[in-house]
């Protein structure tokens, strides 16, 4: 047995024909052939994992594919992304989905999350195309997500964000607040050495954030702006 770590196509090729003859092979359980085919199905995979990019699957090709096993018409995906407009709008591509068309999909058809936030090939554009937002805007954004009755008091010569419980709700400066913003929203946050993550706790996909902040000074100020973002994030694309 001589398996060595694959460097070039030449490599490559040479290994997938011993994988191939191994495979064909009536190999002895235990013995040194049988040893050598999973070493060399290890390399070969390692080196397909750096050198191959993954094919990504299109969402709405998936939901095709679950239509024809469900039996569904056009009129079968009303429950999961609404009207019939908007319906046929997603499956011409005209209409990205949003998070709710997402959750609703994945938990009625089955479809893999990570395949229904790919963006569609040629398709209007992508679910969480992150839109500059100034801070009244986020926290707008953010209280609706919520359900939070919120809006503007003036207070002296400038505006203060207040709620029907509270004058100064404001979850970018007040840990409390954020907090409970993310509690309300099922967030799910991964707080790094450099910064923190932010992601839809309904979608089952540790790999998809809706916000990133770095910590900068203040990782505590960077944490409640990842909170605010990906809730105005989920209160912009509410149908």
């Amino acid at each position: 047995m001589n398996v060595k770590i694959i460097k070039s196509e030449k490599d490559y090729q040479a290994a997938m024909s011993r994988l191939s003859d191994l495979m064909s092979s009536d190999l002895k359980p235990g013995s040194k052939e049988e040893d050598e085919l999973e070493l060399l199905a290890l390399v070969v995979h390692d080196f397909e994992r750096q050198t191959i990019p993954p094919v990504k699957a299109d969402p709405i090709e998936a939901i095709h594919f679950r239509m024809d096993q469900m039996g569904l018409t056009r009129k079968g995906l009303i429950p999961y992304i609404g009207s019939i407009s908007k319906v046929s709008e997603v499956l011409s591509r005209k209409r990205p989905l949003s998070l709710s068309m997402i959750r609703r999909l994945h938990q009625g058809m089955g479809i893999p999350a990570d395949i229904l936030i790919e963006p569609a090939s040629g398709s209007a554009g992508t679910l969480m195309r992150y839109v500059e937002m100034n801070d009244r805007e986020l926290l707008e954004l953010a209280a609706k997500a919520a359900g939070i009755d919120y809006g503007w008091q003036h207070i002296f010569d400038d505006y203060e964000g207040c709620t029907a419980d509270t004058w100064d709700w404001n979850p970018l400066t007040n840990d409390g607040d954020a907090l409970r913003l993310a509690v309300k929203l099922h967030l799910n946050i991964f707080i790094g050495r450099q910064g923190t993550g932010v992601n839809d706790g309904e979608i089952p996909l540790r790999n998809f954030p809706i916000a990133v902040e770095h910590h900068g000074d203040d990782p505590y100020a960077a944490t409640r702006r990842a909170i605010v973002r990906a809730a105005a994030e989920i209160g912009r694309v509410m149908e």
